[in-house]
């Protein structure tokens, strides 16, 4: 059986007609692995179909993944529907035993979609994907006021929405997601640099307790802090406590302000933490990168 979720939506019918088999020696020796599991069905994200995914954005452009073990050439009827929508299918043909076979839909519209596989006439797996609207929430403080006018042009095509303040610190920024009734498909969590830097364990709290709010199917992008040492204290602790985070959670996305800033040193103001209105664009335009790779 392929993957197991949890979703409802859209109904990926695949009929399976075994055609021309190889039995070549490494052939039997595959078909004997997969004895007990001849195909493998899932929805994925990726053009090269390589993963299985929960969920889709927007303009992702899905595929439907077929693989058939042991066997080559199987024909095979790949059926597309979203819940009240118009049933939409394409006849394929796997290639060599294991090889995916991919079949892209054009899915635009956000919802849950229903999945279900069938070969030789028979149910082979149900599974679901759940397209969303690009979607993303911006959390910031004074930097996130310089940035704003900046941040919505450069996402295009995505929902924006930013809650910036002056001298906000993290630990507020985790109050306001908490307070939210629905997070979006993205956060931006663009605080620390009103935190004090003596206190790190405050601020990793601060970023953890974000991702867990946000949750695995969320993604958390976070600029590194520039900033004059305060009190004797760099925020060096600061960002290489988001660099520890970044390596033990993959959906957190870590925006390298400090390298930018450094090649550009340029745009700080004399307090050595704003910029001008060409670092804020900057800015604007390094943190959509790393959205838009969520």
């Amino acid at each position: 059986m392929g993957r197991a979720v949890t979703m409802c939506g859209l109904a990926i019918a695949i009929v399976a007609a075994l055609a021309g088999c190889s039995t070549g020696s490494s052939r039997a020796a595959q078909g004997s692995a997969h004895a007990a599991k001849p195909f493998s069905s899932y929805p994925s994200c990726g053009s090269k179909g390589k993963h299985a995914d929960r969920f889709c954005f927007q303009g992702d452009h899905p595929v439907a993944v077929f693989r058939a073990f042991g066997r080559s050439r199987v024909a095979y009827h790949v059926c597309v529907r979203q819940k009240g929508e118009r049933k939409h299918c394409r006849d394929r043909r796997t290639g060599k035993p294991g090889e995916r076979s991919r079949t892209r839909f054009d899915l635009d519209g956000a919802g849950r979609y229903r999945l279900a596989w069938f070969a030789g006439g028979e149910a082979v797996d149900r599974d679901a994907l759940l397209i969303r609207e690009r979607s993303v929430l911006s959390i910031g403080d004074s930097l996130g006021e310089g940035t704003k006018p900046y941040l919505g042009g450069a996402l295009p095509g995505w929902k924006v929405d930013q809650s910036v303040s002056i001298s906000r610190h993290a630990p507020q920024g985790v109050s306001i997601l908490r307070a939210r009734g629905g997070l979006p498909s993205v956060i931006v969590f663009a605080l620390g640099t009103n935190d004090d830097p003596r206190s790190v364990s405050s601020f990793t709290n601060a970023v953890s307790a974000a991702l867990g709010l946000a949750g695995s199917t969320r993604c958390v992008v976070v600029p590194s802090i520039v900033r004059p040492p305060v009190a004797g204290a760099s925020y060096a602790g600061y960002n290489n406590a988001l660099a520890a985070l970044a390596r033990r959670n993959r959906n957190l996305r870590i925006v390298d302000w400090a390298g930018l800033v450094a090649r550009n040193r340029g745009w700080l103001a004399g307090d050595g933490v704003h910029v001008t209105g060409v670092g804020y664009a900057a800015r604007a335009r390094a943190i959509a990168k790393q959205v838009e790779r969520c």
